[in-house]
């Protein structure tokens, strides 16, 4: 027997915009050095705020004050001033408002799925305990009732 899988992220593939494309956005808007807020998102590797909010040993309100931190001192080492007004809560909060379901990626699934392929999103996750939580959960529960399988980073710890 062969094995027909499709495996599908969900950050830029089936909900668009993606939520970490956004920092590249607001590093332009902010007039900010490219690569600032990925330096500050990947700070301490696999033991950084990032990998732990990934892995589920953080929540999102845990771990927004640490990559406040982090920008501030990735801003410190490139010598630049962050705006007084920088908020990596309200940065992430609008991204993850904007999102939706990219419909044609979401079309292109359920086909596979109707030709016997067992589907499945496998994505990097963080437990949301942000009182605005309600729009993630609501894009999660309308996609994966269309996946035999979904796997967050965060509920299996990887």
């Amino acid at each position: 027997m062969t094995l027909r899988a499709a495996v599908f992220d969900l950050d830029g593939v089936l909900a668009l915009p993606a939520v970490f494309g956004v920092l590249g956005r607001t590093e332009e808007a902010l007039a900010l050095p490219r690569g600032l807020l990925n330096d500050a998102f990947q700070k301490g590797g696999p033991e950084g705020a990032t990998t732990r909010l990934m892995r589920g040993e953080i929540t999102l309100s845990q771990w927004i004050p640490l990559m406040e931190e982090n920008c501030r001192k990735c801003s410190e080492t490139a010598k630049v001033c962050l705006p007084k007004n920088f908020s990596v809560k309200e940065i992430f909060d609008k991204a993850i408002s904007a999102r939706k379901i990219n419909r044609p990626m979401l079309q292109a699934a359920l086909m596979l799925r109707k030709k016997g392929f067992t589907t499945a999103i496998l994505t990097n996750t963080w437990l949301d305990d942000r009182a605005e939580r309600d729009g993630l959960a609501q894009l999660m529960c309308e996609l994966k009732m269309h996946f035999d399988f979904l796997i967050e980073s965060c509920q299996v710890g990887m």
